[in-house]
């Protein structure tokens, strides 16, 4: 146990680092590493399982559990309502002034990109001028115009398309979904009893996998609902009281309000959350700057450390230890933001306490 002691203090204090596992991190020894720089769970992002996958990672979540002896090392994020691209062989670039179908088949038109579109997607009323965000906003394409099966675009800005992005309508078009049923027995099954539901707007998103945990009687199972819509943020009170910890999804939030008000909007949330006794996750760019192996910015940090002083649960890593180059070195300079935090609550309550011990002596 002695080699996970970062994880073990942060689990004792009550505060989290999940790390996203994907193409960066779920080899075999990576996923330890992990848990080995302070990560005390793991989330497996449901919208890009394939089965083989999902079974690879339940083992190894099943291997590290019983190394550490704890429990609840993994925690599902349901695909929702989240609409998603398809898949492309391999990043192609986007130039600003593409013209791009995003849609099903074949274009109406000769055009410069091609990107696949879910089904239950291209078949959504959208009006020319909308603004599609791809990737939490790193594509831009405004609808010229609806055809049968998708949308002639315009690119707005240089980027990269890559496979099985996330879509987000400007205008909150709501998309809805059939509930992953296979998945989630999958992972209840491989020992998975939290889930993060994606796209929770209202308190009655989170009864489709509640039911499902009825219908295969798990009753111990948790739905974190994950608020990243403007509705979800209108409807933060009934959602927070219907739900002990709520995770808020800052990345798909930032396509919906502007990015200089999520920040407000993150103070006002943990606020509430603190007064109905419940506890919020903080996800989305945490911690950008180590994609690249690189070190976190004072910013970064400082934001993660103002979060935790305003009563957030901990964090959730996603790019940083999917996709990132050097996952491990992402968690661990969260887990020394998180460590600051704890050696400066430790410190604030031991001066209290012997400030309070010299008045009584005095007296």
């Amino acid at each position: 146990m002695h080699t996970f002691r970062l994880a073990e203090r942060i689990r004792q204090s009550g505060l989290e680092i999940i790390a996203t596992l994907g193409p960066a991190s779920i080899s075999a020894a990576v996923p330890r590493e992990l848990l080995e720089n302070g990560a005390t769970a793991f989330r497996v992002n449901l919208a890009h399982a394939r089965t083989e996958w999902l079974d690879r990672v339940l083992e190894t979540l099943r291997r590290l559990e019983a190394e550490t002896g704890w429990t609840g090392l993994g925690v599902a994020d349901l695909p929702g309502r989240k609409p998603r691209t398809g898949t492309l062989p391999g990043p192609v670039p986007v130039k600003a002034g593409h013209r791009v179908w995003l849609g099903q088949g074949l274009p109406p038109e000769p055009i410069d990109l091609v990107l696949p579109l879910q089904a239950e997607l291209a078949g959504q009323t959208v009006a020319s001028g909308q603004t599609i965000l791809l990737r939490d906003g790193r594509l831009s394409l405004t609808v010229l115009r609806q055809a049968p099966g998708g949308f002639l675009c315009e690119s707005r800005a240089d980027g990269e398309a890559t496979s099985r992005m996330g879509v987000a309508f400007t205008a909150g078009t709501r998309v809805e979904r059939p509930f992953p049923h296979e998945l989630f027995r999958r992972c209840l099954d491989g020992g998975i009893h939290r889930f993060l539901q994606s796209y929770c707007d209202r308190p009655e998103d989170l009864e489709p996998p509640r039911e499902a945990c009825r219908r295969l009687g798990q009753f111990g199972g948790q739905i974190v609902p994950k608020l990243e819509t403007r509705e979800a943020i209108l409807n933060a009170e009934a959602i927070l009281s219907a739900s002990p910890l709520a995770c808020l999804a800052r990345g798909d939030l930032g396509t919906q309000i502007p990015l200089e008000r999520v920040p407000g909007v993150e103070l006002r949330l943990l606020e509430l959350s603190a007064r109905l006794g419940r506890r919020v996750l903080v996800a989305g760019d945490v911690m950008p700057a180590t994609l690249a192996a690189g070190e976190a910015s004072r910013p970064e940090r400082a934001a993660a450390y103002y979060a935790l002083a305003h009563g957030a649960a901990g964090f959730i890593l996603s790019d940083e230890t999917a996709l990132g180059d050097q996952p491990a070195l992402a968690v661990r300079q969260l887990t020394r933001v998180l460590e600051a935090w704890l050696q400066e609550q430790q410190s604030y309550h031991q001066f209290h306490s012997r400030s309070g011990a010299a008045e009584t002596a005095d007296r």
